[in-house]
């Protein structure tokens, strides 16, 4: 049984602030804006359904499309993912010409209930979504071996909706991060809120933030 890689031309919310890392794929194809909408087979055998991956580019050419779009590395995220969000994976994958920042956004959507973050008395705990952020780093990682390793520069992101926002935590740790940590600072919308990072994926707010936090984090 199988169900298409779909990957689609749409916009995507990235984080903000001058990057870090930075990458810079081929300008004369990695960098021209994607218009096209590509389907590429990818076989998902399994006794629980079948997962599908949509992935959606913003300023990506044909010829990392191709490589994000490789069925093996595509699959095998799909089937990580699965059990925090179900049937569907939706990755968005951006680059910045003007930053020359590359990002890799896993988006968990309102209706998922598992694998987000979980609130505490001092701030909230972030590991549920670690399983996310590891099967984005080896996809990530999966394909710089494959293709190019200045995929390795691209950010690995976990976006988490509910019906009223959305926030993007990003993985941070030893270059490339491994998707085991996410750094201090979540933009929340368009805001960005910044705790401090405590042991076992915790991150510590200020009550307001905390709180403020729960508009996204919570269902």
């Amino acid at each position: 049984m199988s169900r298409w890689l779909t990957a689609i031309a749409l916009g995507l919310t990235a984080c903000s602030g001058t990057p870090d890392v930075a990458v810079e794929p081929d300008s004369d194809q990695a960098v021209a804006p994607a218009i096209d909408v590509v389907e590429v087979p990818a076989a998902r055998p399994d006794s629980n359904g079948v997962a599908e991956l949509v992935i959606q580019y913003e300023g990506v050419g044909a010829l990392y499309k191709g490589f994000f779009n490789d069925a093996a590395a595509g699959d095998a995220l799909a089937r990580a993912a699965q059990s925090c969000v179900g049937d569907t994976t939706y990755l968005y994958v951006s680059y910045d010409d003007t930053t020359r920042t590359g990002r890799l956004t896993l988006r968990v959507e309102p209706d998922v209930t598992t694998c987000r973050p979980v609130q505490t008395e001092t701030g909230w705990q972030t590991s549920p979504s670690f399983p996310l952020s590891r099967a984005l780093a080896q996809y990530r990682d999966t394909l710089a071996s494959a293709y190019d390793l200045r995929i390795a520069a691209f950010h690995v992101q976990v976006a988490v909706r509910s019906t009223r926002s959305m926030c993007t935590l990003r993985a941070e740790g030893t270059h490339p991060p491994d998707g085991n940590g996410f750094g201090a600072c979540v933009l929340h919308g368009m805001e960005e809120r910044c705790g401090v990072v405590a042991d076992g994926g915790l991150l510590e707010f200020e009550t307001a933030d905390a709180s403020a936090l729960r508009s996204c984090f919570g269902p």
